[in-house]
Order: structure tokens, then sequence, then C-alpha cells
């Protein structure tokens, strides 16, 4: 990056599964500054470490979700990082970010991770109705949803040493019975082309290794 362009920025250092996040902690009383609803796009692309244990890799993941929540305005936009599209918490999580944003998009990096389950969901408008109006039932849908991770970032333990997360964990959002019955179209929609270019890469990949695909 240039240096003259450093200067908007500030790179906070810090493990956030060592945050108090829990329902009964002071989000102002936080280490790191991030003041309520400052910012109009907030990026959450934290990913799994291969020496990291999966335990510790959900709680980050659910600490991200109630600090981008934090951040982001009314309005304003977030982008998180998602991987296997069809598996119950990121389809659970694209859910919900299309039931309290104007819109919703996924959108796949074409220079990396091509053949990985990895994606992005842009969601704009947080908080905002179809029409782009604010939308007191989306954002107090918003609210719950947070207070309900910040009850299952404590049920996860310290550094997510207690317990891993469940399929159970997110019934607060939908369970997975209504999930399929609701928005198996919309999953679809936004999965298409995910995973053409997934299989595009892969197909790819298996031809130059002389692996025969039908």
């Amino acid at each position: 990056m240039d240096e003259n362009l450093l200067n908007r920025y500030s790179i906070i250092f810090t493990n956030m599964a060592r945050l108090e996040l829990g329902p009964n902690s002071d989000l102002d009383m936080l280490p790191i500054p991030i003041p309520a609803e400052s910012f109009d796009l907030v990026i959450m692309d934290t990913q799994h470490l291969r020496n990291q244990s999966h335990m510790a890799a959900h709680r980050v993941y659910i600490s991200q979700l109630i600090l981008g929540r934090r951040a982001v305005k009314i309005g304003g936009s977030i982008v998180l990082r998602l991987h296997r599209l069809e598996s119950d918490f990121s389809a659970r999580l694209l859910y919900l970010l299309d039931k309290v944003s104007w819109k919703i998009r996924t959108f796949k990096p074409m220079t990396i991770h091509k053949d990985r389950g990895s994606f992005y969901v842009i969601a704009r408008g947080v908080g905002l109705d179809n029409y782009r109006r604010l939308s007191f039932e989306r954002q107090t849908r918003l609210l719950h949803a947070v207070d309900q991770f910040r009850d299952l970032w404590v049920n996860l333990g310290k550094e997510g040493s207690e317990r891993r997360l469940v399929v159970e964990d997110l019934n607060f959002i939908i369970t997975v019975d209504d999930l399929v019955r609701e928005y198996t179209y919309c999953l679809g929609r936004l999965g298409r082309k995910i995973w053409e270019i997934q299989a595009r890469t892969l197909e790819s990949l298996f031809r130059t290794r002389g692996v025969t695909v039908h």
C-alpha cells in the first residue's frame, strides 16, 4: 500500500476469542476502539488455521459476527467469508443476512481458492427493507440474533475450550427443516455460480493430473 494512504488505516492485533463478548459484558469497554454503528463497510474474513482446533475457530468466528454487527451502520454493508454454502452453518447465516438486509449476493474470487468451498456473501443495506427504507422489524431481528450469538459465545467456553458448534446452536435463526422447506430455491440461486466455478476448476485440475472426469 502507498505510504501516503497508511494514515487512513489503523491495524489492531488482538485475539478476538479472548475479548469479553458475552451478554453480561459492556462492548463499550472493549480494549479495541470499535464505536457502535460507525462503519459503512465491515469485512469479516476470519478463517480456520490448520494448527487451530475447530472449537477455537468456532469461537473466533462467532466473535467476528458480534463485533461486525456492532461496527456496521444501519444501512451499511457487510462482506462475510463463508465455507461450503450448502452446509447448515453457512446456509443459515445466508438466510439471516437475507432477512435483515436490503439485498445480498454471493461472490467467489477467480484468482485464489477457486477449487475450495470458500466464498463471500455481500449484504447491502443492513437493517433496511426491500425498498431501502429503515425497517424496525429487520433491525430487531438482527439485534435478537446478536444477543443469541453472545449467549453462544459463552456456551462455547474460553477460546472454544468447552465444545464445538452443533446444528442446534443456530436454531434461533431457523431450523434446518424450516430452512429446507422455505429457502432451498434461494440457496440454489445464490450458490449456482459458486458451484460452477468450483466444478470447472476441479475438472481442469483433475485433467492436468491425468484423472478421468465423467
